[in-house]
């Protein structure tokens, strides 16, 4: 699905490095705090971008199957006698997700 141009393969924190392929993607550095803990959690959450993104994209695409199906299912159940229009699912976190990941790609 996604056309973007991201380091192809695995990514992985050899910290406190960022790697694929042994291609650097992100040095997240040494500050001058002798606990690490930052910049080692800074580094997992780098090499796990590719999956997070990926997994984003995909969930959103179920999520706009899911309320297409479910608003076709409720407008179907609309007759002539029926006083309210039903309740529709509305696609603000489908929204949400496509602004994130337009974040990601450095669109926003």
């Amino acid at each position: 699905m996604s056309q973007t141009k991201f380091t192809k393969g695995e990514w992985a924190a050899n910290f406190p490095h960022v790697e694929s392929k042994g291609r650097l993607i992100s040095d997240c550095g040494i500050s001058n705090y002798e606990d690490h803990e930052e910049e080692k959690a800074n580094a997992n959450l780098i090499a796990a971008a590719p999956d997070m993104y990926q997994m984003i994209e995909d969930l959103s695409f179920e999520l706009q199957c899911a309320i297409d199906s479910i608003n076709y299912d409720r407008m179907n159940k609309v007759t002539p006698q029926t006083e309210t229009p039903p309740e529709l699912w509305d696609s603000e976190s489908l929204h949400d997700a496509q602004l994130l990941l337009k974040k990601a790609r450095g669109e926003s």
